[in-house]
């Protein structure tokens, strides 16, 4: 972290406030022209570096492909996002927000850097993935779920931060974040299960949230386990309500069960309430 900080303090002044917001905004409008030219979409799409011909714009355009096709669905993804990333921002702050989107988008652009090359290929043969979203059968599904991959980030993330929000499913069932994220983390495990060659991109597509949220998800633990013990310690050492700071040797009365009584030490250092006092 202290390497994050010393970049922060560096380049924090570049960093852009609500990129997410402006992502989702961009998204929008291609939602709304995909409406009236669908084709419009295969312009945006990352492809291989050997197969870019020139076209470097999908080197961020792909960003801007939305995940859905229903509006309904679209609106409820895009609504969630904005809740996660002002979650997320008022807790990394804006720069790392920053850095977790650009750790993405070099995952992305990792794939599409091997796909297609020696390197490439001897990953392919020595982990049996597939690295570059153009070779993934259904491949509009694939297009479409770059964006999905990204918001599930997002959404882990907020789940580490705020497990206890509740959304109600279809405006009806109540289900707290942590039960939607651990319901995400089983459609991708099926997904993989249903096509293993997915594995190493999901791996590298969830790299943001493996590298800011399991850290912060363990830094939690370790906060919760130290708060645990030290009001263990204090419970302890708390006087309960029978027990007093000053009890009566003869009667066993205490200021805590009668707090309107009086207290004496003898020079023996022996207590006794005022009912109780030796006459002599």
């Amino acid at each position: 972290m202290r390497l994050l900080d010393k970049l922060e303090r560096r380049f924090g002044r570049y960093a852009i406030r609500g990129l997410i917001g402006y992502i989702i905004f961009f998204q929008c409008i291609v939602f709304a022209v995909l409406f009236v030219n669908e084709a419009f979409v295969s312009q945006l799409l990352l492809r291989p570096f050997v197969k870019m011909d020139g076209e470097w714009w999908r080197l961020l355009s792909f960003m801007l492909v939305p995940d859905a096709r229903s509006p309904l669905v679209f609106i409820f993804s895009a609504y969630i996002a904005l809740i996660c990333m002002y979650t997320i921002e008022a807790s990394f702050g804006t720069f790392r927000l920053n850095l977790f989107v650009l750790a993405f988008i070099l995952c992305q652009w990792l794939m599409a850097a091997l796909a297609g090359t020696a390197a490439g290929e001897a990953v392919a043969d020595a982990t049996g993935a597939l690295l570059t979203p153009d070779l993934y059968p259904a491949n509009v599904y694939y297009s479409f779920s770059i964006s999905k991959w990204f918001f599930m980030n997002l959404f882990f993330v907020f789940a580490v931060l705020d497990p206890h929000r509740v959304f109600m499913l279809f405006g009806i069932v109540p289900l707290k974040v942590w039960v939607l994220a651990l319901l995400d983390a089983g459609i991708i495990i099926l997904d993989i299960i249903g096509f293993p060659p997915l594995w190493l991109a999901a791996v590298l597509s969830l790299a943001p949230f493996l590298s800011f949220g399991i850290p912060l998800y363990l830094r939690h633990l370790r906060h919760r386990t130290r708060v645990g013990s030290r009001r263990t310690r204090f419970k302890a050492n708390s006087l309960t309500v029978t027990d007093g700071f000053h009890r009566c040797s003869v009667c066993g009365r205490t200021d805590a069960s009668d707090p309107d009584l009086d207290f004496r030490i003898t020079e023996e250092g022996v207590e006794y309430c005022a009912d109780h006092l030796p006459k002599s």
